[in-house]
């Protein structure tokens, strides 16, 4: 099965439609969101930390005490490790509670950050 769209409101609208026609249809369910915070799951912050971006778009990723603090144009949000790569930004926001960090060196920094479907690529630096 599979839903495509080019709606802003695509993951949400998946989680709940496919809630509630995987049972009757194909007998298995899809399981609830883990939006649990894991502190000190993710190790070192700091290696989280640095831009992230597109020509016409950039990220700052700044590591705190418990988390991380995203930075995007005039908008900040805080967000805390759900495992080693994923942090929660928003619980409440059904489409994109978390970004995801990728593409990870030897020295265990990321090359990338996800944020809903886009791989924004870490800038020098």
């Amino acid at each position: 099965m599979v839903l495509l769209t080019n709606a802003s409101t695509g993951r949400a609208m998946y989680r709940s439609l496919f809630a509630d026609l995987m049972p009757p249809l194909c007998g298995i369910s899809v399981p609830a969101l883990r939006l649990d915070p894991s502190p000190g799951v993710a190790g070192d912050l700091s290696r989280f930390a640095g831009s992230y971006g597109w020509p016409d778009r950039q990220v700052v990723i700044t590591a705190t005490a418990d988390g991380l603090l995203i930075s995007e144009g005039n908008g900040q949000a805080e967000a805390v490790p759900l495992d080693e790569r994923t942090f929660l930004t928003d619980p409440a926001d059904p489409d994109i509670p978390a970004v995801t960090f990728g593409a990870f060196d030897a020295a265990g920094r990321p090359g990338v950050l996800y944020d809903m479907l886009w791989g924004l690529p870490r800038l020098a630096g």
